[in-house]
């Protein structure tokens, strides 16, 4: 018997030895499928399942499966985002990029040498420019920085710099989540940035994190060295093997070939695997999309921020505006007066201008007219002699009130601090299932589909489908057909549902101011709901449509709605205001009023109750009263007042308040709708049903008319 488990036991190491002895040459050996070039995006596995390449590069960088013919590699493997990451835990396993970090030699010694290999120890908040790669799409080589391109002279303008993103985590204002892309614009906002976490972002296409350059992913292994003592052959391997990746199991060390791992760990073999146990990457941690908070929607001064976001200097002045205090003058960039705190920092012009813009030139970047006048060829703008003004030797600013479409050359993200974004999502999440639970609940009692229960259920649909697209789409700004399609989707359903939240509105105000006689005959409630979705869905629909043809004919027109320029949703202010705003004031105004009427009512029957009844129930009246005006306010979307709020204090606080309060339009209609006792007495007959025989009732018939007295309060709620 002993016997038998020994024969088990080694039949089984070799079973396993054999499969690891398998693995190990699939991962070191060449075959069809091994051939592509490894790629930063979307080939992590195949990057973690080889510990060489086989690609038409390989020998170039020195990472081939065979022995090349080039003794020496050109090429260093970097960590480009190590420099980034302040944290003293590394959030994530890192790729790291090929790329070249030296001069050539007759450069060896220069201030751009010293530049480039950082020979000054700077760190990357010091000197970001330092440490930004650029790749040169004519050679395919990617260099440590611009310095390092320049000293293997391959500067020319096929030079693609990668991208320097600020995180700035604020309130919203034009500097959050910016992308810069050049050094110059490096330099002239760094000194504005330097509270913000700041990381680096290779060039990839617009919509998806895909590199639009050539850039070669490398392991960056210890080097070919063994210690002293090694015996010659192992050593000499070591030095002289082609590359095979040997790894060390629970850590990050990478060997260039077993035998440097060998001779680095000689009594720990059973560590050392040719299984890759980390997967790497070369996104940053914080690069992904976030939900935007509900007030982009509703928040017309937010997206005047935005739309100044091509003007960028802080501290420009204007004294062709009168402001109320002696110590203050208009800010041309933020469009208020401000006290002025810093001399040193501020430049003072004598301009009116709504969308003021900043820009570096060259000598080719402009033709110079003898009257003054000046030709910006980046931008195709003629400008006047009296329509710029000079800063500095190379940069002018100007306004284009003119060329209010013009595109920036700054190609920038906008976001808010990270807490708005959480609640966003958590709050539109518990809408979206208290939604869905109400939707659940009115289909399988079917003693609730009434007129006023139909017009409930297209109001809660229209708010699902509004909020659910808003939650999914709201950060695919690099989509375009995307987020244009869904910022025409949330417009309308979210326009709609206020338009059902009036017709609701009506109908209570009605029930509760008159002696009405309520036709429950199934002709008259299908002709006035099908009446009700032709004006609800045509009157959005018509506003939709006139927003539209603005867009597409006058599309610079203040009131184009921009479809998906800053959002996906409206992104210029005068249209949000005449086309989301004004219908939805118009709204609540009438809303606001019938409610109030409502209550009045309610209070005129309660106290004609109170002489009514006896003081124990006069006592009872007054408990539910409370209770009846709350329902009352949720089924009528009273909670929306917030908004107008929100638009008149116009402070951050006011506007978090909102984005609770009114991403939660679910919860509320779940609270009015369900907190009833007929609903729940109707829900507990439903799923008592098969447990208890069906008591047969006369109160369980309803007929087809009622008359509804003004004294019976609590019998007045449709649902």
């Amino acid at each position: 018997m002993f016997y038998y488990f020994i024969i088990l036991f080694l039949l089984k190491s070799c079973l396993t030895l054999n499969n690891n002895n398998e693995q190990c040459s699939i991962r070191n050996t060449c075959t069809n499928s091994s051939i592509e070039s490894p790629s930063v995006y979307d080939n992590e596995d195949l990057i973690q399942s080889r510990n060489c390449f086989c690609d038409s590069v390989c020998e170039q960088y020195g990472d081939c499966c065979y022995k090349t013919k080039v003794l020496k590699n050109n090429y260093e493997c970097v960590d480009f985002l190590l420099p980034t990451i302040t944290n003293k835990i590394v959030p994530f396993n890192r790729l790291f990029i090929w790329m070249r970090t030296e001069c050539l030699s007759i450069y060896i010694g220069s201030q751009v040498d010293v530049q480039c290999r950082n020979l000054n120890n700077q760190l990357f908040n010091d000197n970001p420019i330092l440490f930004i790669p650029v790749t040169s799409l004519q050679t395919n080589i990617t260099y440590r920085n611009y310095y390092c391109a320049y000293c293997n002279n391959d500067i020319n303008k096929n030079i693609q710099s990668w991208e320097y993103k600020p995180f700035c985590y604020g309130d919203g204002s034009e500097n959050d989540y910016k992308t810069l892309k050049n050094d110059l614009e490096v330099q002239y906002f760094d000194h504005m940035l330097k509270n913000c976490t700041k990381t680096i972002v290779y060039p990839h296409e617009r919509g998806n994190s895909r590199p639009s350059v050539f850039i070669r992913p490398c392991k960056k292994p210890l080097p070919t060295t063994c210690p002293i003592g090694t015996s010659i052959d192992l050593a000499r391997n070591c030095s002289s093997s082609s590359t095979n990746y040997r790894y060390i199991k629970n850590s990050t060390i990478i060997y260039h070939n077993p035998y440097c791992a060998e001779c680095n760990h000689p009594n720990n073999s059973d560590d050392i695997t040719c299984l890759d146990p980390n997967l790497r990457s070369a996104l940053p941690a914080m690069n992904h999309l976030r939900t935007r908070p509900l007030s982009i929607l509703f928040d017309p001064n937010l997206l005047k921020r935005y739309l100044n976001n091509d003007t960028i200097p802080r501290f420009i002045y204007s004294i062709n505006y009168n402001c109320t205090k002696s110590n203050e003058l208009y800010d041309l960039v933020e469009q208020e007066c401000r006290k002025i705190t810093n001399s040193s920092e501020e430049f003072i012009i004598s301009m009116k201008c709504s969308y003021l813009i900043q820009t570096s030139i060259q000598l080719d970047d402009k033709i110079y007219h003898n009257n003054g006048s000046i030709y910006l060829t980046n931008y195709s703008a003629l400008l006047k002699n009296d329509e710029y003004v000079f800063i500095s030797e190379n940069r002018i600013v100007f306004c284009s009130d003119r060329w209010k479409n013009m595109k920036s050359s700054l190609d920038y993200s906008t976001s808010f601090p990270l807490y708005r974004n959480v609640l966003s999502v958590i709050c539109t999440s518990i809408s979206l299932v208290c939604l869905f639970i109400f939707v659940v609940i009115f289909w399988l009692v079917p003693s609730l589909h009434n007129l006023p229960g139909k017009c409930l259920l297209c109001l809660s649909i229209s708010l699902f489908l509004g909020q659910l697209i808003f939650l999914l789409t709201s950060s695919l700004t690099d989509s375009y057909s995307i987020c244009f399609t869904s910022a025409i989707l949330i417009h309308y359903f979210y326009l709609s549902s206020f338009f059902w939240l009036l017709i609701i509105s009506i109908h209570i105000h009605s029930t509760f101011n008159h002696q009405i006689i309520r036709d429950n005959t199934s002709n008259k409630t299908y002709q006035r709901l099908i009446a009700y979705n032709i004006l609800v869905w045509c009157l959005t629909g018509i506003i939709i449509l006139i927003a539209c043809l603005i867009q597409f004919t006058i599309p610079q027109s203040s009131f184009s709605p921009a479809y998906a320029t800053i959002f996906c949703t409206i992104s210029k202010p005068y249209a949000m205001i005449l086309f989301f705003l004004l219908p939805i004031g118009c709204t609540l105004l009438i809303v606001g009023i019938l409610f109030i009427k409502t209550l009045l009512a309610i209070y005129h029957s309660h106290n004609i109750a109170k002489l009514a009844n006896t003081t124990s129930s006069s006592n009872i009246n007054d408990k539910n009263l409370v209770f009846i005006y709350a329902r009352l306010a949720s089924l009528m979307g009273i909670q929306w007042i917030l908004l107008i709020i929100a638009l008149a204090i116009g402070q951050t606080w006011s506007w978090i308040i909102f984005e609770i309060i009114n991403s939660l339009p679910g919860l509320f209609i779940c609270f009015g709708f369900l907190c009833s006792k007929r609903v729940f007495t109707i829900l507990k007959e439903k799923f008592s049903i098969k447990l208890i025989p069906r008591r047969q009732s006369s109160t369980n018939t309803t007929s087809s008319t009622m008359i509804i007295s003004p004294s019976s309060i609590t019998k007045k709620f449709l649902f």
